[in-house]
């Protein structure tokens, strides 16, 4: 209304309150390095030795973030779209010949940007890994640049990617330095509405680890 004096409001509580209680006791895997972190609350620990070792599909966490950082989404939209070709065919049935996971296409496709991010993050499709990083940077050596110099701004010192995919060994991190991506990823990801499994984390080799992850993906979807 007209006349009307701007409202000023003041916080009377405090940011945080902490409560009394004992540390959680968290079953740590028995074997490689794991680190949780709480939005809000911060450390609940680390286990292992914060060695760099191959992470696998885990790389594709960074695949899909710097995917959604150059072309944001909302809840309702789909991105852009890549047309597959004969290439793109031919690539992923050699991939499948390898035994890596990949997605099914044909020649003419028409995959959207949210298509390809769910390909890549639900039956973590290595094919698809490698067409984003086509789309996004024209080539596969300029987005792991790409992935390579986001690690560095992020903080990730213990981090070196080679590949989009994660297939190859070199591309290595620590638990920690996945700590810093997931707090950028997870709050864009949710922001577009992406759905999330942990489909990406089945090469983890502890039993234990797994299936916390896995309780952890269905949280999360």
């Amino acid at each position: 209304m007209e006349g009307t004096p701007p409202l000023l409001v003041h916080r009377t509580l405090p940011a945080y309150v902490r409560l009394p209680g004992r540390a959680p006791l968290l079953a740590w895997p028995g074997e490689g390095q794991a680190a949780i972190e709480v939005e809000g609350v911060g450390s609940l620990g680390r286990s292992g030795v914060s060695t760099p070792v191959p992470i696998a599909s885990v790389a594709k966490v960074m695949t899909a973030y710097l995917t959604l950082r150059e072309h944001p989404l909302t809840a309702d939209e789909q991105g852009f779209s890549m047309m597959i070709t004969a290439a793109d065919v031919q690539e992923e049935e050699q991939r499948e010949a390898l035994g890596e996971s990949t997605l099914s296409v044909r020649v003419g496709e028409q995959l959207s940007e949210r298509q390809a991010l769910q390909a890549l993050l639900l039956p973590s499709a290595n094919n698809i890994a490698a067409l984003l990083a086509r789309y996004n940077a024209g080539g596969i050596a300029s987005f792991v640049a790409r992935m390579n110099a986001t690690a560095r701004t992020l903080g990730m010192a213990s981090s070196t990617y080679t590949d989009p995919s994660g297939f190859n060994d070199e591309t290595v991190s620590t638990a920690g330095d996945q700590l810093k991506l997931a707090r950028v990823a997870m709050r864009i990801l949710r922001h577009s509405k992406i759905n999330l499994t942990m489909e990406i984390y089945t090469e983890v080799p502890d039993a234990r680890t797994r299936e916390a992850l896995r309780k952890l993906g269905d949280w999360l979807a």
